[in-house]
């Protein structure tokens, strides 16, 4: 049984192939194997599109980087019309708790990017925030602003 997660419903596409279950990623546009992870970033990346408007063409899930000359990988990154990275996205299995070495994980992949806007979700507790403007400071915020504010 998959559990329910704190997002609207929607009609994701799972599949059985032998033992695995697997889950239709609109991004990709691929069957991936389905893990609890996955799951939240699949719920995450239909809540972006479905109430946020972001457009499924300005999303790529496990994009690669660099930080200090270790390869990272970004579960979910939003870009702006003209190919800048606005949003970046942490998912996290439902049992793993929002601490802060969570959201410092986020930051240090943020280090060469200057993203403005982060989100970490764990499916059922969701934490967004921007960074402050001309400073190295974070603001929480209470819920993610939409597409046309992000950019």
């Amino acid at each position: 049984m998959l559990m329910k997660l704190n997002f609207p419903s929607y009609e994701l596409s799972l599949r059985r192939d032998g033992e695995r279950i697997q889950i239709f990623d609109v991004i990709r546009k691929r069957w991936m194997v389905l893990t609890p992870e996955e799951w939240v970033r699949q719920h995450l990346i239909w809540y972006l599109r479905e109430e946020r408007g972001v457009p499924a063409s300005l999303m790529s899930v496990e994009k690669g980087l660099k930080v200090n000359g270790i390869s990272k990988r970004i579960d979910l990154a939003v870009y702006n019309r003209a190919g800048s990275p606005v949003l970046l996205c942490e998912c996290k299995r439902p049992e793993i708790a929002l601490d802060e070495k969570v959201f410092e994980q986020i930051f240090v992949y943020n280090l060469p990017l200057g993203v403005s806007f982060l989100l970490v979700t764990n499916g059922l507790r969701h934490l967004f925030g921007r960074m402050i403007p001309g400073t190295e400071d974070f603001e929480f915020l209470e819920d993610l602003p939409g597409f046309e504010e992000l950019i």
